[in-house]
């Protein structure tokens, strides 16, 4: 099984005639599910772009009036969340496909709501470079820049729209074709803490730290990432679930301040 990528966009550098390259990993991780132990393969892809710019939704007057001070197609420099994982079970059968979209992921098991294809293709979302799977279609597609409650609430479709939240708008068309690079999980490009690219005023403009590092806690294991990340739009059951999840991550969130607080004074 194999990634292949969908996008409208000319390739990175095409003028000066390269070619892109989309860097790959292995990684195993295990998880306990009803008393036993799962360990599970994650074939993660990044395909680098050198900017991101906002959803392509992002239009009209609000549109123009921050495209006066900033540009709507480079919003920061180096785009590496653009993980897609395919995720094997201890068969080394494909059990998902983990696709990384703005500050998360979202989780597409395979089965009958998601059938398994001969090969992984994606959609690169215009402008802001997330990925979806691929469509024949021009396709829009809810988006928000985390996944807090309120903001799952909306992409599971029982919620209102946040004031910060936009379509990704994918139209994927002609394949690209890339050379793979393997890295280490202990290369710098996953593990920097600094900021690569430039430092820019505005707030979320500064070029991002190492692709291993994404929403707080600012790194999860994998099987946490696969498991959170699975939800379908319209499901009840999952809304649930994950409210029930978020309830513990914020009174374990409120524990630990509270306990720094006393530590502190």
């Amino acid at each position: 099984m194999s990634i292949a990528v969908k996008t409208q966009e000319r390739p990175i550098n095409s003028e000066a005639a390269t070619h892109a390259k989309v860097v790959r990993r292995i990684d195993h991780d295990e998880i306990e599910l009803a008393g036993t132990k799962r360990r599970f393969t994650f074939l993660t892809y990044h395909a680098v772009f050198r900017h991101s710019g906002i959803a392509a939704g992002f239009t009209g007057w609000r549109a123009r009036l921050v495209s006066l001070f900033a540009d709507l197609d480079d919003w920061h420099q180096l785009d590496h969340y653009t993980a897609a994982t395919i995720v094997l079970n201890k068969s080394a059968r494909p059990d998902a496909l983990m696709l990384q979209q703005h500050n998360y992921h979202q989780t597409y098991a395979f089965g009958p709501d998601f059938p398994l294809p001969t090969d992984a293709r994606v959609d690169i979302a215009m402008r802001s470079n997330e990925l979806y799977p691929h469509l024949a279609q021009r396709a829009h597609h809810h988006a928000t820049r985390f996944n807090s409650p309120q903001e799952l609430r909306y992409l599971l479709g029982f919620g209102d729209q946040p004031r910060i939240a936009e379509d990704d708008i994918t139209e994927g068309r002609d394949e690209v074709a890339y050379p793979l690079a393997l890295l280490p999980p202990s290369d710098a490009f996953y593990t920097f803490k600094g900021f690569l690219g430039a430092r820019r005023r505005l707030p979320d403009r500064d070029g991002p730290p190492g692709a291993d590092f994404n929403a707080l806690p600012e790194t999860k294991a994998l099987t946490s990432q696969m498991l959170m990340g699975f939800w379908r739009e319209g499901n009840r059951d999952d809304r649930e679930r994950l409210d029930k999840i978020y309830a513990k991550i914020r009174s374990i969130s409120t524990s630990c301040v509270r306990r720094r607080f006393r530590l502190r004074t």
